[in-house]
């Protein structure tokens, strides 16, 4: 048998050509359709990461920012009812809460500090103070101690005066009355007698007077009652010539060297002559008294230049016993009296008569001090502003230069 295989082998093979062109397209639709699913899939992976992952890094980056303490940047809330926001929410309030505690803790962080500045600034001033107390308290007990010290002193020194004063007063007193009586037992009977106990009546009476006279001018010059004559000496060498001349025969007498070292002619001054001749014969009558015998008295006078102002200088200097160094301001108080180095005898006169010097010296504007020279015995000195010197003294002047010895040139 003769077949024709060729339209067999024809439709055969356009049927598996068929069946390729079904595979192909089954698996394009297959292909097509996993790519869909792909896509599908990533796109939903990718919409579920935004939303679920992103908030937790938010979340987490928040939480770490809350950790490192920047409690500024709020907490990103999502505008979800889900788990992720009520979680977001919570850590909001968490950030609020340490926010507002921390907050807290700084105020009174501050405050604390502040009140511990405070502390530190009351306790130093308190301390400072306390210091500051503590000195008023010792200079204040030193000055009361150096009051009561002089109260001391003024006290001791008013008894000694007290008693001087009377027994000044008693001894002229005495010897007036004996030698009254002698007169009167045997004046008529020796006139020898009569005439040497009235020699002592006059001497007596004359000490007397002198010790009345130097309380009451003390009393009147504290009290401001003198009257000062201020008139101007042209030659003020005059003046201390008249007192060295005056003093010359009790020098002789006592066996003293009296000396006058001035210059023919000194500046003139304005004062009150009497009581300057006052202060002179003081001075002098001072020096005559603890002066010894063979002893040597100088009274000298220079021109010179005084704290700023030229003045004239007095000094008038005695070979005695001298004055010791403790006593030499003290020597110028009222009732003061310095007991002779040699002999430790009892002090002569009553201690006023310098403290008159004083006043005098000071209502002329000038300045007085004693001196210990090195050589031995002491020396009294005072200055008087010069006329013309631009401070002259007046009846109203009532400021001293300051006392300070040796400032003179």
């Amino acid at each position: 048998l003769a077949f024709d295989l060729r339209p067999i082998e024809a439709e055969a093979s356009h049927a598996m050509m068929r069946g390729q062109r079904i595979m192909l397209n089954a698996t394009t639709a297959a292909m097509i359709v996993a790519m869909i699913v792909t896509l599908f899939g990533l796109t939903v992976s990718v919409f579920l990461s935004r939303r679920l992952l992103q908030p937790l890094n938010d979340l987490a980056a928040d939480a770490a920012a809350i950790a490192q303490g920047n409690l500024e940047q709020p907490v990103r809330v999502v505008d979800s009812e889900d788990e992720i926001g009520f979680l977001a929410r919570q850590f909001e309030r968490m950030r609020q809460s340490i926010q507002t505690y921390v907050g807290e803790l700084v105020t009174a962080r501050q405050a604390a500090e502040e009140a511990t500045r405070e502390e530190q600034r009351l306790r130093a001033q308190i301390e400072e103070h306390s210091k500051l107390l503590e000195i008023k308290v010792q200079e204040r007990t030193a000055e009361l101690q150096e009051i009561n010290e002089r109260l001391t002193e003024y006290d001791r020194m008013k008894s000694e005066f007290l008693s001087n004063v009377s027994h000044e007063l008693r001894s002229p007193l005495a010897a007036i009355a004996s030698a009254a009586k002698i007169i009167g037992r045997y004046g008529d009977e020796n006139k020898k007698t009569g005439k040497k106990f009235s020699a002592v009546i006059t001497d007596e009476a004359d000490r007397l007077g002198r010790l009345i006279n130097d309380l009451l001018d003390l009393a009147k010059i504290e009290a401001g009652r003198v009257e000062w004559n201020m008139t101007r000496m042209e030659n003020p060498v005059e003046l201390l010539s008249h007192v060295v001349l005056t003093f010359r025969p009790l020098a002789e007498e006592r066996g003293i060297e009296l000396e006058l070292d001035a210059p023919e002619r000194l500046a003139a001054v304005q004062l009150d002559r009497d009581r300057m001749l006052q202060v002179l014969t003081n001075l002098c009558s001072n020096a005559m008294k603890f002066t010894p015998e063979g002893g040597r008295v100088v009274v000298s006078a220079r021109e010179t230049l005084y704290q700023g102002i030229p003045s004239l200088m007095v000094a008038v200097q005695d070979t005695g016993p001298g004055i010791p160094e403790d006593q030499l301001e003290k020597v110028f108080d009222r009732f003061h009296q310095v007991k002779a180095k040699r002999d430790g005898n009892k002090p002569k006169g009553t201690g006023l008569g310098l403290a008159i010097c004083r006043e005098v010296v000071n209502h002329h504007g000038g300045a007085i001090w004693a001196e210990a020279p090195p050589e031995g015995g002491a020396r009294m000195v005072f200055c008087l502003p010069l006329a013309d010197a631009g401070r002259p003294a007046t009846a109203d002047s009532r400021e001293p230069l300051a006392t300070t010895p040796h400032e003179a040139v």
